[in-house]
């Protein structure tokens, strides 16, 4: 970011803030938290106006102070009725006891993206009506702002055992965030581009990915309506209450594990007949990209069943899915390794016209109904492979285009550190944190799930649809909602030296 645009942003977003009650060491943090989101996004003027209406329309307060009622455990709530943002103290005791600060400094920032969703009347942009469930569903929302704003704090790590396809936030929802990996995968977007349309609402979102699938934005909303009627139903097995067990559970997240994942084999058959590809050079960068991003989906539907070895038997999960999705599966990669075996023998065939025509046949499925004899003459071989050779060159590149940021986290160390010790310090917090520990008898205080943001029910979302199926998720079930997710412990140094005012000249390397 231009040095001279990020002092104006700086000076922009300390005049909007100002209006907005909150401890003083927070305004420091919460002016790096857009600043990152700006510059990790490559937000327009136009988005960034978009963000203050929303900030300032919907957020009045930043507090350290006791969790709702149903919301106990939870490290950080949004709450759209009060237009609140609440930290739970325990979680600053905690940041000064382990010395992980940025994972402190994560949870803030997810309640910030929160605030940053609802629009000028405080209606949410991700929350979405389904026509197939008839209710409003927020679960995908909750995926999406905790990949973002994880993105925005940590470094990702390129000897991740799952990249470069994808990189597992460090903290809160480990265990349900596949499902924007999937999406991205389906559609041929990288983590950054799929995020950057998202966290501005999903109408934004839809309209980027029917632009890049070449279909028409009924079709995406009915794919997303499709994923998160399924995905929603996951949520209620694991965190509803009573949360489910044993057979029932079995047998749920075999179903939707399995239609979420045969639902995006669907739409990525979709995008590749759709994809035009007029010459020979686009014919070849096609190949590539449908082995990637169909590596990439088989990586993170993986991924996300191993995810759920804490409550089920992961093995006899991923063999009951398997047996659902191989149909489905196969009819994807038969259309890759055809259409890659045309494109490797391009060059083989009697005129330009004809290995594009055929191109067109192995996207559709067809290949092989064209005449044998001479799709053998071209050298053009039946082939299968569950995972496609990626050269490491493209694997290298794909990392350094999505994955490129490193952050330098001295500042929100030191600034996060800061604001714990000097609210735990209060007369306030000690008297609370004793409260606390005679209520929870001491309980481990590093086991505890983050919990969701609590469902608005005063809001009235605006739906031209039939409204009677309105039903948002409980508090019960949203607290549930991320137990088994261990938090990442690291120790970092809080020495005071050299760090700088916010108000004063910032290195560039700081966002």
């Amino acid at each position: 970011m231009d040095k001279q645009y990020k002092d104006y942003l700086i000076g922009y977003y300390y005049r909007h803030i100002e209006g907005i009650s909150m401890p003083e060491q927070m305004k420091p943090l919460l002016v790096e938290v857009l600043l990152r989101r700006a510059n990790e996004f490559d937000l327009s003027s136009q988005d960034i106006y978009q963000d203050m209406i929303s900030l300032c329309n919907n957020l009045k307060k930043i507090e350290i102070s006791k969790m709702p009622k149903g919301y106990e455990s939870a490290a950080g709530v949004y709450m759209g009725q009060e237009n609140t943002i609440r930290i739970a103290p325990k979680y600053l005791r905690q940041a000064l006891n382990t010395g992980d600060y940025e994972t402190l400094y994560e949870i803030f920032t997810h309640e910030v993206y929160h605030a940053l969703c609802a629009d000028e009347n405080g209606q949410d942009r991700l929350v979405s009506y389904n026509k197939y469930c008839n209710q409003y569903n927020a679960t995908l929302r909750e995926a999406i702002v905790e990949k973002a704003a994880d993105r925005c704090v940590f470094s990702r790590n390129p000897n991740e055992k799952t990249a470069p396809y994808l990189h597992q936030n460090k903290f809160g929802y480990s265990d349900i965030t596949f499902i924007t990996d999937a999406i991205e995968a389906t559609y041929g977007v990288t983590e950054k581009a799929f995020l950057k349309h998202a966290i501005m609402g999903r109408d934004r979102l839809v309209e980027f990915l029917a632009s890049v699938s070449n279909e028409e934005k009924a079709e995406t909303y009915d794919f997303l309506d499709r994923i998160e009627m399924n995905y929603t139903r996951l949520h209620g097995a694991l965190y509803g209450k009573p949360a489910q067990t044993g057979k029932v559970l079995e047998q749920t997240l075999t179903d939707t594990m399995s239609s979420m994942y045969i639902i995006c084999e669907d739409q990525m058959q979709k995008r590749i007949i759709n994809q035009p590809i007029e010459d020979f050079n686009e014919a070849d960068r096609c190949a590539l990209d449908f082995k990637y991003d169909h590596n990439k989906l088989v990586t993170a539907m993986e991924h996300g069943i191993n995810g759920f070895g804490y409550r089920t038997d992961t093995k006899k999960l991923r063999e009951n899915v398997e047996g659902r999705v191989a149909s489905f599966r196969d009819a994807t990669i038969s259309r890759i390794c055809d259409f890659s075996e045309v494109t490797r023998n391009k060059e083989n065939f009697e005129s330009k016209e004809e290995a594009i025509m055929l191109m067109r046949w192995a996207r559709h499925g067809n290949l092989w109904n064209y005449d044998r004899e001479s799709l053998e003459q071209a050298g053009v071989q039946v082939e299968f492979a569950k995972m496609f050779s990626i050269p490491d060159t493209a694997k290298d590149s794909v990392e350094r285009m999505d994955f490129n940021r490193t952050w330098d986290n001295q500042y929100i160390i030191y600034n996060t550190y800061e604001l714990a010790r000097d609210q735990m310090e209060t007369s306030k917090m000690k008297i609370l944190e004793f409260k606390d520990r005679l209520v929870d008898g001491i309980k481990n205080l590093f086991t505890k799930q983050k919990g969701l943001n609590p469902p608005s029910e005063h809001k009235n979302y605006i739906n031209l649809q039939n409204q009677s199926g309105f039903m948002e998720l409980t508090p019960e079930e949203l607290e549930r909602f991320n137990i088994g997710v261990q938090s990442v412990l690291k120790e970092h140094s809080t020495s005071q030296k050299g760090y700088k005012n916010p108000s004063q000249e910032r290195d560039d390397n700081i966002i």
